[in-house]
């Protein structure tokens, strides 16, 4: 590798800071939700705490498919990709499509993937709010919120690549 690092341009970029305050949002909500879902659970929903540690868990496997049918196709498809594309009819291969086909710039696909990994999110979490003890439709709702965040790590997890040289 021959050169210098642009420091300046690096750290007075827009597009980078944008990435590191959406890695930042991502981050702060998926911990904000691991850390008082057990609470959560035990003191409004009515779960004891061995049945928690289960239900605690869910949203976290979901989200570990998730990032894996999206991520590992469009971050590694060499390597996953042709295992990955056989079973997954939605993520990163679809995204990439659409890129290469020309439907979708892609900024906009980051944008959208941002939009859907971190309003989803929100909005699931409001609606878990809203269903009071109910514990099938709250943990639905918290499934769901931490399987959306997924989508953001398309949007600014990848981003890096899009505006590295190299």
């Amino acid at each position: 590798m021959t050169g210098s690092i642009p420091w300046r341009s690096i750290l007075t970029s827009g597009p980078v800071w944008g990435t590191f305050a959406a890695q930042l949002c991502s981050n702060w909500g998926t911990y904000l939700v691991q850390s008082i879902l057990p609470t959560y659970l035990n003191d409004i929903v009515g779960l004891d705490l061995y049945r928690n540690g289960f239900y605690t868990a869910l949203p976290y496997v979901l989200l570990t498919v998730v990032t894996i049918f999206l991520i590992s196709v469009f971050l590694f498809p060499r390597v996953w990709g042709n295992v990955v594309l056989k079973i997954s009819t939605f993520g990163g291969w679809p995204m990439d499509l659409a890129i290469s086909k020309g439907f979708i710039r892609t900024a906009s696909m980051r944008r959208l993937s941002n939009g859907v990994g971190t309003l989803g999110p929100a909005l699931f979490l409001v609606l878990a709010g809203l269903s009071g003890c109910d514990a099938p439709a709250a943990l639905a709702c918290f499934v769901a919120s931490v399987g959306l965040t997924a989508f953001a790590w398309l949007g600014h997890l990848v981003s890096f690549f899009d505006f590295a040289p190299r």
